[in-house]
């Protein structure tokens, strides 16, 4: 063709509305023709880099086998217009270094298979990659690098051969170099002979590190909890033996999770607490440095975990950086992994989603950091009086305050994750040895940052009238003198108004850096404009020449530049002999001419010299970052916080909640209390007048004088649905958040001004566990010795069917025995059993209880109410009736029911001896009553007057009952 590209205009045409501008393609050393060349002054291009001529080019070379170019360092010494001192160094002409001295290799690495749940982890930093787009290093097996002594790493006398085993003989171990995904949890532990247990992890996603210590039981359960709470994805810890109980436990648990092994002098406490000097930001580390002196095993772990990741997964960061805190039990409610599994506080036990969880149903939050607090929260939640008042009065607030309300929602729905943008200024960045895919990943994630950086003022509006403290803080930490430091700094780097969306992810990253900044960075943007007017005016002239208007321009990763025309009937198609490689897809036909794909090859060399350029002039800022990222940390904090409170008030406007309050040494007390699963259903039915599948909601009254309750009658009358419900409903008011019911009050105690609940304990739908070869009535054991063991006189038990997995005698009497057990801990419990023999612990023990959930029968059909009641239910049976609901064969049923006689006849005495003590109650029940009425007055609202009333009520009906007692 005949185009004269030397005719230049300017166009405004940025290809926003294109599929796709994420350029990405195969770089080629082709030089520009000799029209840009001139446009672009005295500098040429270098292979794929752009070169001034007057600077001074270092060459060193290297043989190689894999490549006819001379293996070369080409170094770029230009002064942009700030007077920084640019060096930009060609990877085209790098080799990997194999034997890198710094790094460690795990010696041994033990995985069953790659974890399902878990994806893996993505090379944050990668020091050897090729500079062209999207290419990868990866380190031949074959090398185990040394460590030098005097850093007290590893040496190579110390290197054992790599060794994997597996719960499968054909599973493969994985290094994690292989790792890909962002969301994965390193783990480093270490034990010593008394059982305590010292941890230290690494969530990638967020860029937090946690370490703690604690004292563990023989069964590891504490540790157990701990790797399920942070859903760890690789365990790094000194060599254990075979037959260690740790390591069968974790293989037990985790059968997913990869276990390496390093050698034991990498646990070292003194190197661990000066990395914790070393790297965590100022103003945690004194509060931090008082929590882990004498916490040596959580030290050496912190050190171990630093040195493999900086050794095996080549990450490195930044001093005084690093978001590092103490994990304590300490305020917090403890609830171990069956329970967080029994309850589906996060994930269904059906197929292991989200859906139809405690998270689902309480979940508005707008922002990924904001859900990750909610889920932590769940599994962890408070148990300090004054952070739960706190946020009571925050969600108050909020929603007394409808312009806030209805604003803030929206604003936090434009915040990305802001911790993980946060992660990439505590790494060390080395852009010279990144690949361009990853710098322009790391260009976007400033763009993003510096997107919520604008919407901070928006909040602090949205803030600027609130009262309570927790709110106040937000507003301070959003607000503060350093964040509009960092926001001035901001603008004088970056273009205003850039937009976020991933179709203008090319054109943010050409155009974000402001004019003047770097002037070489402007001329490539100049030519950058200048090739697409000529793709532009290009395609002009094809729809001119070959009287075709309807040929459009499209862009997307794999085809670069293409056009394409609508086409009805391929058959009749015929295009010019310029257009080449024409595809057909539906009513369209794609095709390129050889200018088009030229322009496209020149657009992709000057963008990714745009993002080389970029990712220079933002060094200076991303410095500038890191020296303030504590007020960063802070702001993170302040958001994720503010979106939980704003999705806990979210649930309340869209249910019927109200507000838990605490007394001291009160009742945990639940009036017409709903099940948060089945919440919503249940508001939908009752608008849809569907009486048949209306929740039924329950009261609840477990008091210091009546705090054992047994549940029992026939299956499907909801006992195991009521006390899941107890239990959650607690969990919501630990976390500040409204509850579904009518009235709910929980105790408290003074002492340090926690909550009596201290721990959750569950012992819901046992199986048989195939992987660690335990029966259904092993598991049932093994759970309920970890109740015994660590439950309080300040913890919530709820035990479903105890001994189901073994025969109706034994298994009643070790039913029998743990009851007595817990309940003279003095632990509130509702306790739900088949075992009718038990209904005689009331006669025995006053602060036991009896309740049924209704059930009649009617016309030979169980006919379910599933409101609870206070006694014995009459209903017998019941199981031959369920069989028979279930379609089980009425011969069958039959047969069923005579065997059934004959049983009742063997043991009629039994059964009448049963049935006196059923209908008896402890002596001292109405004693119990008594006490308990006056304790609760402490909590009314009675003035003097009626308080003596009601005394006096209490004491003529006390004579009344104590006289009938003394007739019977």
């Amino acid at each position: 063709m005949n185009m004269n590209y030397k005719d230049k205009y300017r166009s405004d045409i940025t290809f926003d509305d294109l599929d796709d501008l994420e350029f990405d393609f195969q770089n080629e050393n082709n030089k520009f023709d000799k029209h840009i060349i001139n446009n672009i002054s005295n500098y040429k291009f270098k292979g794929n880099r752009l070169s001034n001529t007057p600077a001074t080019i270092t060459t060193t070379t290297t043989t190689t086998t894999t490549t006819n170019k001379a293996a070369a360092n080409s170094t770029l010494n230009n002064n942009d217009n700030s007077g920084n001192k640019l060096n930009i160094k060609s990877s085209l002409f790098k080799t990997p270094t194999l034997n890198n001295p710094n790094t460690i290799t795990p010696t041994t690495t033990i995985a069953s298979s790659t974890n399902d749940q878990l994806e893996t982890p993505k090379l944050l930093n990668n020091s050897n990659s090729n500079r062209n787009s999207g290419s990868k290093f990866k380190t031949p097996n074959t090398c185990i690098p040394k460590m030098s002594a005097s850093k007290n790493e590893l040496t190579s006398s110390s290197v054992i051969p790599p060794v994997a085993v597996s719960a499968s003989a054909t599973s493969k171990s994985k290094t994690p170099m292989k790792q890909t995904a962002k969301d994965y949890t390193y783990f480093a532990l270490t034990e010593n002979k008394s059982k305590e247990i010292g941890f230290a992890s690494y969530h990638t996603n967020s860029g937090q590190f946690e370490i703690g210590q604690f004292c563990d039981s023989q069964t590891y359960v504490h540790l157990y909890t701990k790797l399920f709470i942070l859903q760890v994805s690789l365990i790094i810890t000194p060599p254990l033996n075979d037959d260690s109980e740790l390591l069968k436990m974790i293989m037990n648990k985790f059968p997913n999770v990869e276990i390496t092994t390093i050698p034991r002098k990498i646990f070292n406490e003194n190197n661990g607490i000066s990395l914790i000097k070393q790297y965590s930001t100022p103003d945690k580390l004194l509060l931090l440095e008082r929590n882990v002196t004498s916490k040596y095993l959580a030290q050496a772990s912190f050190s171990a975990l630093i040195k493999y990741l900086e050794g095996v997964n080549d990450i490195t960061f930044s001093n005084s950086c690093l978001s590092i805190f103490y994990s304590s039990s300490e305020r917090i409610m403890q609830i171990d992994a069956e329970s967080i599994k029994n309850l589906e506080l996060v994930r269904n036990s059906l197929n292991g989603s989200r859906e139809s969880t405690l998270f689902s149903s309480l979940n508005h939050t707008k922002t990924p950091q904001g859900a990750r607090l909610l889920i932590r929260n769940l599994v962890q939640p408070p148990n300090d009086m004054a952070t739960i008042r706190m946020r009571q009065e925050s969600i108050k607030e909020i929603l007394s305050n409808e312009r806030s309300f209805f604003t803030i929602g929206p604003i936090l729905s434009k915040f990305k994750d802001l911790d993980q943008m946060l992660v990439n200024f505590t790494l060390k960045t080395d852009f010279n040895s990144m690949s361009i895919t990853k710098i322009q990943k790391f260009i976007k994630s400033i763009i993003e940052f510096k997107n919520i950086i604008d919407l901070l003022p928006k909040l602090h509006d949205s803030l600027s009238n609130m009262k309570t403290p927790l709110l106040k803080a937000i507003y301070e930490n959003i607000s503060n003198l350093e964040i509009k430091t960092i926001s001035d700094e901001t603008v004088k780097y970056f273009n205003e108004r850039l937009p976020s969306n991933k179709s203008s992810l090319a054109n943010n990253i050409v155009y974000s850096i402001k004019d003047g900044i770097n002037g070489l960075l402007d001329v490539c943007k100049k030519t950058y404009n200048e090739i697409l007017n000529d793709i532009n005016k290009l395609v002009t002239h094809y729809q001119d020449q070959y009287k075709m208007p309807g040929i459009k321009l499209h862009h997307n990763t794999g085809k670069g530049f293409h056009l394409s025309i609508y086409c009805k009937n391929r058959s009749l198609m015929q295009l010019p002999s310029i257009f080449i490689r024409a595809t057909f897809k539906k009513n369209k036909c794609e095709f390129v001419t050889d200018d088009l794909v030229s322009l496209s090859r020149r657009v992709n060399e000057v963008f990714d010299e745009i993002v080389l350029l970029t990712s220079i002039s933002v060094s200076n800022l991303i410095d500038f970052y890191r020296e303030r990222i504590s007020s960063l940390f802070n702001v993170s904090e302040s958001i994720s916080l503010l979106d939980l409170l704003f999705s806990l008030g979210s649930y309340v406007t869209l249910n019927d909640t109200v507000c838990p309050q605490f007394y001291e040494k009160g009742p945990l007390a639940i009036k017409q209390g709903y099940h948060p699963f089945y919440l919503y259903k249940s508001s939908k039915n009752r608008l849809d007048n569907d009486n048949h599948n209306y929740f039924v909601p329950n009261d609840t009254m477990l008091t210091q004088t009546a705090n054992f309750h047994i549940l029992h009658g026939p299956n499907m009358s909801g006992k195991t649905t009521y006390i899941e419900q107890v239990a959650l409903l607690s969990i919501l008011a630990h976390i500040g958040s409204y509850v579904p019911a009518k009235f709910m009050s929980c105790p408290i105690i003074t002492n340090n001004s926690i909550l009596p609940f201290d721990k959750i304990f569950t012992r819901i739908g046992t199986s048989d566990n195939l992987q660690s070869n335990a029966s259904t009535f092993m598991t049932e054991m093994t759970e309920i010795s970890y109740v015994l063991e660590c439950a309080t006189d300040r913890s919530l038990v709820i035990v479903d069917e105890l001994g189901r997995g073994t025969s109706n005698i034994e298994g009643s009497s070790i039913a029998w025995a743990i009851s007595e057990k817990i309940a003279n801990i003095g632990c509130m419990t509702l306790f739900v059993t088949h075992y009718q023999e038990l209904l005689g612990m009331s006669f025995i023990y006053p602060m036991i209880r009896n309740y049924h959930l209704s059930v009649t029968r009617e016309d030979d059909q169980l006919k379910y109410g599933y409101s609870l009641s206070e006694s014995v239910s009459t209903v017998h049976r019941y199981g031959i009736d369920i069989a028979m609901i279930a379609g089980i064969d009425e011969q069958v049923i039959q047969i069923a029911r005579s065997v059934s006689d004959q049983l009742d006849l063997q043991q009629k005495d039994q059964d009448a001896t049963s049935k006196d003590q059923q209908q008896t109650v402890h002596p001292a029940r109405t004693a119990f009553q008594l006490v308990q009425k006056l304790l609760n007055l402490e909590h009314s609202n009675y003035n003097d007057q009626q308080i003596t009333d009601y005394i006096a009520d209490l004491r003529e009906q006390y004579s009344i009952d104590l006289n009938s007692q003394l007739l019977k």
